[in-house]
């Protein structure tokens, strides 16, 4: 049974699913079993919208870009390279266009995201987002694999394990969050896992407010990481976020909103 207000929610699929879908972002951790099963449809298809409005406007951030000869794809000229080899052979062919090209360059990514307390509303939200932002921005070649921490670890994904994107949300949206904040223990289960890819561009994302209050300093472990990038959420602490990313050798990127999240993946791909 949905009770009084599962049906108000309801009622407002139908009137304004819109707001409906702002108000499950902000509350689903509070809400109880029935209701989240219910309009558990809703929230997995705001998250796949979200990730992928970036995807959409930039198409996939990662990869080296080279000068290749025009072979029927790319869209971008090399002008000078173009004019270089026009110069040397003034008959107009296809041989002497070049155009900029893409390679896909093949990358490990583990993202440790906090499901600590202070997770609450919006903020489980974004992590959900940036674990599909994540998933949907890597192909078959890459590996990523997913890290929730608090007091404790929880290895959702290992970086070498095939596991459905559908069935990682769920675990992210069927958090509860609770407990202390021990950034370092989560780093270290991530270390562990980017250390078992033999992919030469690994990565590690750290998703989180910053608020650790309990457990070992974080900046020795952030120092391991080949590259460690920090997305800090709202209302944590900046000042150490953004020596952990100092440390990590990465960027720190803050968040405001649940459409920043798809954006920071990007950066965080591409840098």
């Amino acid at each position: 049974m949905l009770g009084k207000y599962g049906i108000l929610l309801a009622q407002w699929e139908e009137t304004d699913p819109e707001l409906l879908r702002k108000l499950l972002t902000r509350t689903w951790n509070r809400l109880d079993a029935g209701i989240r099963k219910r309009f558990l449809h809703l929230m997995i298809g705001m998250i796949y919208r979200v990730s992928r409005s970036e995807l959409a406007r930039r198409g996939s951030p990662t990869g080296d870009v080279t000068t290749a000869p025009f072979a029927f794809s790319g869209d971008e000229i090399d002008l000078d390279r173009t004019i270089e080899a026009t110069l040397e052979h003034p008959l107009p062919r296809y041989e002497n266009i070049f155009v900029l090209d893409r390679k896909k360059r093949k990358n490990a990514v583990v993202i440790i995201m906090d499901a600590s307390g202070s997770m609450q509303g919006e903020k489980l939200s974004m992590a959900a987002i940036a674990v599909t932002s994540l998933a949907t921005n890597l192909d078959a070649r890459d590996e990523y694999g997913v890290v929730l921490f608090s007091e404790k670890v929880n290895v959702c994904k290992r970086v070498d394990q095939a596991k459905p994107l559908d069935e990682i949300i769920n675990t992210v949206l069927n958090i509860r969050p609770e407990g202390r904040t021990n950034i370092g223990i989560g780093l270290l289960a991530g270390l562990t896992e980017i250390q078992r890819s033999t992919i030469d561009s690994r990565i590690g994302i750290l998703l989180t407010d910053g608020q650790q209050n309990t457990g070992q300093d974080p900046l020795g472990i952030a120092r391991r990481f080949p590259q460690l990038h920090v997305i800090a959420l709202p209302g944590g602490n900046p000042e150490l976020a953004g020596k952990i990313a100092a440390k990590g050798r990465g960027s720190l990127i803050s968040l405001k909103g649940i459409h920043d999240v798809p954006r920071a993946i990007a950066k965080c791909l591409c840098r």
